[in-house]
């Protein structure tokens, strides 16, 4: 190619360029102040006067549930002289029933029991059925010393019924079968003895099914 040639070639180039420049309004040099990469030029993420996105508005929170107020309790009858002893523990044995039952444990109340504490602390324990509705359920029986009033220090099993077990396990007793569960009409003795400074009227029993689940509590009462 010719000189002349060359210097037309470079010519037209640049001269279609300043064109391009002048129609476009842009910069082709990314140095150039007014090219869109450049740093200073409005359009650049980096230039600070660069309207930021708003930021959308928080979700406002649920306000929370008020708790439910508790029940009242009701207004207690007046008392006649001769029945204050027996509505007082009426009373205390409730309040321990309602508890016993919060904690997910239920007295049996068709379950009776009795007990005679003979001497050297020695506990004989009766346990009857009266309903087909825990016959044949209850296959473990444990005197546990710290669910007591006042808690024992320990106990140990004597004598358990025909086809039972007595197992003493770190200082409580447990009663088991595994053929003859409790049966309706058909009332049971238990002998174990007591390690304590004082036992009440009242002792706790739990009673279990075939597969050591928890059934409730079993209230005995003294005679």
């Amino acid at each position: 190619m010719k000189k002349g040639e060359i210097l037309l070639s470079i010519f037209m180039v640049s001269f279609w360029e300043k064109l391009r420049r002048k129609l476009t309004g842009k910069p082709e040099h990314p140095g150039h102040p007014e090219h869109p990469e450049h740093p200073e030029h409005p359009e650049h993420p980096e230039h600070p006067e660069k309207p930021k996105k708003p930021k959308k508005p928080k979700k406002p929170k649920k306000p929370k549930k008020p708790k439910k107020p508790k029940k009242p309790k009701k207004p207690k009858k007046p008392k006649k002289p001769g029945e204050e002893e027996e509505e007082e523990e009426g009373e205390e044995r409730e309040e321990e029933e309602e508890e016993e039952r919060e904690e997910g444990k239920d007295v049996l109340l068709d379950i009776d029991s009795t007990f005679i504490l003979l001497k050297d602390n020695l506990v004989e324990l009766y346990i009857h059925v009266t309903t087909e509705a825990h016959s044949e359920e209850i296959y473990d029986i444990e005197v546990l010393p710290h669910i007591q009033d006042p808690p024992w220090e320990s106990a140990e099993g004597v004598d358990a019924p025909d086809g039972w077990i007595s197992k003493d396990i770190d200082g409580w007793v447990k009663f088991y079968t595994e053929t003859d569960p409790l049966l309706k009409c058909n009332k049971v003795t238990f002998r174990f003895r007591v390690r304590a400074s004082q036992i009440s009227d009242r002792i706790k029993l739990h009673a279990t099914d075939i597969d050591h689940e928890n059934l409730g509590i079993i209230i005995s009462t003294k005679e």
